[in-house]
This record gives C-alpha cells, structure tokens and sequence, in this order.
C-alpha cells in the first residue's frame, strides 16, 4: 500500500477540477437535522502537489473571499492524507478486518488503523492548532493495493478545547486527464461538532470535470494541513482552514 501511494504521489499531473462544497448545519445534537448554509463553488488548481483554488463563488456570486475565510473549509485531499497515513514517521498500526465491500466495482479489502499522538501530523484549527490522536479505516483494492476510499476520526480531544468530534471520509474513483485514467478523490464529507453544544457543520464535497493545467499566468500556493514533519504551518493562528476534516472557527453559543 505504501509503494502503489507513492507511486500514485509521485504520477499526478498537474490538473484543474471543479469543487463543489454544500456546507450543512445542525442544532440538534446526537440527532442531526441538517440545515443548508450555502455552496461554494471553485476551480480547484492541483500544481507541483500544491493545492489553489480561483474563481470562488457563493450561491452562485463570486467573490474575492479566500474559501477558508468563509466558514468551514478543509485541504488535503489529493495526496497529502493518504501519504501521512502510509508514512513510516506516522507509524499507524493496521488491524485487516475479515469483512470485504464493494467500492468503484471493486472488491475492496478493509483495514482499520490507529495513529498515536506523538505521531499526529493532523492539523486542525479552530481557537488554536490540534495535531490529534486518530483512527479510521482504509478500502484498499487487493490487486492495485491502491486506497479507494479513507476515513478518520479523531481521538481523545483534549479538554477544553472548542470542538470534541472532528471526522473526515475520503472516496476515490477513476477519472480521465488528458488520454490517461486516475484513481483521484471524487467526493468528500467532513464533520465537525462544537465541545458542550448541539451545534455541528458539515461539508458536502464533489470534485469533477477534471483537466490539465496549462495556463501561462504564475499562480501562488499554500502548505496542506496534513504534512509531513518540517513544512510550513498554513496560515496564521485562528484562520478557519486547513484541515482535512474541516475546521471553520466554531459559532460561539448566544
């Protein structure tokens, strides 16, 4: 698993895709009714393993608004996961559940794997930066070994800090790029709730119509918030972005 997921880092060219995100909120608690907030629109850039987004619209209008200046937003899904998960310096341990599921037609065998505190690269922010203990699970296809869908959670959220349920899942699926095919994520769901209240968000994710990059103009990039030890942190403290689970800053109760 960990070769095919350097191999599937290492092959990505660069791309442009279409992101939809439909965030949700929920007042309700254990039992959520989800209530729609808003839709963003982006052409998501996917270049040298740098994620940027342009043409940014809500509810259709655009705006010169940063996506993680608008509320609940996360990065980190065109490689940066998948590739802490596997590294060796995260050490997660890997437990094969016997149970087999169908994903992309596939036949896909599941492993469930924990990664230790210590070994966190997982930033999320709200108030302040996290890197948490977390769990999850893997659908891996047995022939390619390739990862076809992920899913996290993370674990023993320190007291205190704003929120206590931060959970992410993470689909791939076959597109075409130019004359080649790609396993690259198709959609994406991010969930997170607020410490000692029934409020939680949730995004809604879609990635389509992807293409090859190949405008001239020079574009900026920033870190993902899922890295490896010794890059750069993404933003300042107290932006609500980057993490894979999104992070907006929570609403404070009224």
């Amino acid at each position: 698993m960990r070769e095919a997921s350097l191999d599937f880092d290492e092959g990505l060219p660069n791309f442009i895709c279409d992101q939809g995100t439909v965030r949700y909120e929920s007042k309700t608690g254990s039992a959520p009714v989800w209530k729609k907030q808003d839709r963003i629109d982006v052409e998501l850039l996917y270049i040298d393993r740098k994620e940027e987004y342009r043409n940014v619209r809500i509810n259709g209008k655009a705006t010169k608004k940063d996506p993680e200046q608008t509320g609940q937003w996360s990065r980190g899904d065109f490689g940066t996961t998948l590739m802490d998960i596997m590294s060796p310096a995260t050490n997660a341990k890997f437990k094969k559940r016997p149970e087999h599921e169908k994903i992309e037609g596939l036949d896909a065998v599941i492993y469930n794997y924990t990664v230790a505190q210590p070994n966190s690269h997982w930033r999320i922010q709200f108030d302040g930066e996290l890197k948490p203990a977390y769990k999850g699970s893997l659908w891996v296809d047995p022939v390619s070994a390739r990862v076809l869908r992920i899913e996290m959670q993370a674990m023993n959220v320190p007291e205190g800090y704003a929120v206590d349920t931060v959970e992410v899942m993470l689909e791939y699926g076959w597109v075409t790029i130019g004359q080649q095919k790609y396993l690259l994520p198709t959609r994406s769901d991010n969930l997170s709730c607020q410490r000692g209240t029934p409020f939680c968000a949730k995004n809604e994710i879609t990635f389509k119509n992807y293409r090859r990059f190949s405008a001239e103009s020079t574009i900026s990039t920033t870190d993902s918030s899922v890295s490896f030890d010794g890059e750069e942190k993404p933003g300042a403290d107290g932006k609500p972005a980057a993490a894979p689970a999104g992070t907006a800053k929570p609403k404070k109760k009224k």
